[in-house]
């Protein structure tokens, strides 16, 4: 990863991440800023963010049954963030 300590940096929030910025009519974030590798990585924190939450809410999600939706879940937020160009 290029940049690998800002990923783990734990005073960055998702929302750092994810947050767009406007400048001149365009958005900008971290996320589609960075290379392709850093951005999976930012998609599995996120989704290892959520498996958390599930996980301490009591809902009775079982974590070795979220973690092999990982892949799945980290799939779905990179999907859900890709930026339709039409």
């Amino acid at each position: 990863m290029s940049d690998s300590n800002v990923i783990v940096n734990n005073s960055v929030s998702f929302n750092d991440y994810l947050k767009s910025r406007f400048v001149n009519g365009k958005s900008f974030s971290y996320y589609y800023k960075s290379e392709e590798s850093d951005q999976r990585a930012i998609a599995v924190s996120c989704a290892l963010e959520l498996i958390r939450a599930q996980i301490s809410s009591g809902s009775g999600y079982q974590l070795d049954t979220q973690l092999k939706e990982l892949s799945t879940f980290a799939d779905q937020i990179q999907d859900a963030l890709k930026v339709n160009n039409q």
